[in-house]
């Protein structure tokens, strides 16, 4: 949005339509009086954004992901090396196809019932997998299973097979959502419920998190009188002033609202300073602009 009004401006500056304007009686507040309405707007969606949108959609990819990484894929087992990805089990594979999905040269290692360790060697293995990926069975064929019971060395046995399976247990969706939630990932009303725990650490964090949800979307309003400010006095002949600008202010923004929110949270700045230090430096900058180019000073062209 910063970069829009910039270069919007900057353009009617450069085409000395600002001079017309100003000539014909219109003030930079009635120029800037329809720019802070557009940033409402996004200021509102930009809200909307923080408050419901993102949390929801941070704590749904932040399942995905950790459902995708505890039920890997066929193509996800790298041969020659010892694969740990599997809930309790090593498995090396000395290579695979996958045309037949089939693994060659297996090792697998995991605990079997009784606290005893399990050793299989095959020839070749086959993951079966459901519909859903939630279960999965390795078949394993022409090996030899090794078992190691550490209590009783005497009770070692090696036995060999034609074919055999063996069940993987995943965890399932339910056991996933368990997970505590991180503070970006809760709902306004999770945020808010925080702030009644004795656990001093979580209502210190809630709190962050409520002020930087808040904080980020009323950046758009300060980013208006910005652009305009900066905007109608854009020095001529100057190609991509106001994309440069542009970036260059979001950066410095984004800088100091992300660490200030790190501070934060860690107790080396207040939440006023640390959260909301960006927008008030912001603010007093977009009101001294602003102040300078309504009164046309010229201390504000070398910007």
């Amino acid at each position: 949005f910063l970069i829009g009004t910039l270069i919007g401006f900057s353009r009617l500056s450069d085409d000395s339509e600002i001079i017309a304007m100003r000539a014909g009686g219109i003030s930079i507040y009635q120029m800037l009086w329809p720019v802070l309405k557009a940033g409402t707007g996004v200021a509102i969606v930009t809200l909307f954004l923080t408050t419901a949108l993102f949390p929801h959609g941070n704590w749904k990819l932040g399942q995905l992901r950790h459902q995708v990484g505890l039920r890997p894929a066929q193509s996800e087992i790298k041969p020659r090396v010892f694969n740990e990805d599997l809930p309790e089990i090593l498995l090396y594979v000395e290579d695979r196809d996958l045309r037949s999905s089939s693994w060659s040269g297996v090792f697998l290692s995991d605990t079997a019932r009784d606290g005893q360790r399990r050793i299989i060697l095959a020839s070749q293995a086959f993951p079966l997998f459901n519909e859903d990926a939630s279960r999965l069975q390795l078949h394993f064929k022409e090996g030899s299973i090794y078992t190691v019971n550490p209590d009783t060395p005497e009770r070692d046995s090696l036995t060999r097979f034609q074919t055999l399976d063996v069940p993987v247990t995943l965890p399932t969706a339910a056991q996933i959502e368990t997970g505590p939630k991180r503070p970006k990932d809760k709902s306004m009303g999770e945020l808010w419920g925080d702030l009644q725990d004795s656990d001093a650490e979580i209502h210190r964090r809630s709190l962050v998190e409520l002020n930087r949800r808040v904080a980020l979307p009323l950046a758009a309003l300060i980013f208006s009188i910005l652009g305009v400010s900066l905007g109608v006095h854009t020095p001529r002949g100057v190609r991509g002033y106001g994309f440069v600008v542009g970036m260059t202010i979001a950066f410095t923004y984004y800088i100091l609202f992300a660490s200030g929110s790190r501070l934060a949270t860690t107790r080396t700045l207040s939440i006023v300073e640390g959260v909301w230090g960006a927008n008030l430096l912001m603010t007093v900058i977009a009101l001294l602009t602003l102040r300078y180019a309504q009164v046309g000073s010229r201390g504000l062209q070398f910007l």
